[in-house]
């Protein structure tokens, strides 16, 4: 999984509710693609792409020149750093350089989003055990996870945050809220 948009990938359509001929700039994260940690140490190891001219030297180099531009730019990049901890070598400084930019409160803002959405430690981190969560308190991580655990609807299921595009799409994002708050309190032995 490529973190950062190829040239060639400009011209790709956008999703429905992104601006016709949105353009994302070289070098800066693609919002459509989410690292996932453990699934890119895996897929690496196995097919190499740390030596690949498309991932290794020339991802650690954009990871050291990403300024966050926001929300997901943050996130993702905080994300592809722990993904490739143990594979770059420069990738726990550029880890720790990022982190310093998170607010104290681990909480931050989305940008254009509801008045209070924002990205929460546990979305930005939700695996224990990895270099990324051990930015945030222990505390503060604690209270995240009684706060996710608290957010359990009457039914079984979990909401989202965030303004759905439809009444159809906040029922999607509801399986999907759910069964991530499921994973998250169980890696961290909370179920």
């Amino acid at each position: 999984m490529v973190a950062f948009v190829p040239a060639a990938d400009l011209e790709c359509p956008n999703c429905p509710f992104q601006p016709v001929g949105l353009r994302v700039p070289v070098g800066h994260l693609d919002p459509g693609v989410r690292p996932d940690g453990d699934r890119n140490s895996q897929i690496g190891a196995r097919h190499g792409f740390g030596d690949h001219e498309a991932f290794g030297r020339p991802q650690a180099h954009r990871a050291r020149s990403l300024r966050p531009e926001g929300h997901s730019d943050a996130s993702y990049a905080l994300q592809f750093l722990d993904a490739v901890h143990d594979e770059i070598p420069d990738a726990p400084a550029e880890l720790a350089r990022l982190g310093t930019l998170i607010p104290a409160s681990g909480t931050i803002p989305v940008a254009g989003g509801l008045a209070d959405e924002a990205l929460r430690p546990l979305d930005i981190s939700p695996r224990p055990n990895r270099p990324l969560h051990d930015l945030f308190d222990s505390d503060l991580v604690a209270a995240e996870l009684d706060r996710l655990a608290a957010g359990q609807q009457d039914d079984g299921g979990w909401t989202v945050d965030f303004q759905s595009h439809s009444a159809a799409g906040a029922l999607e994002w509801r399986g999907y809220a759910t069964v991530y708050a499921l994973s998250v309190l169980r890696a961290h032995d909370r179920l």
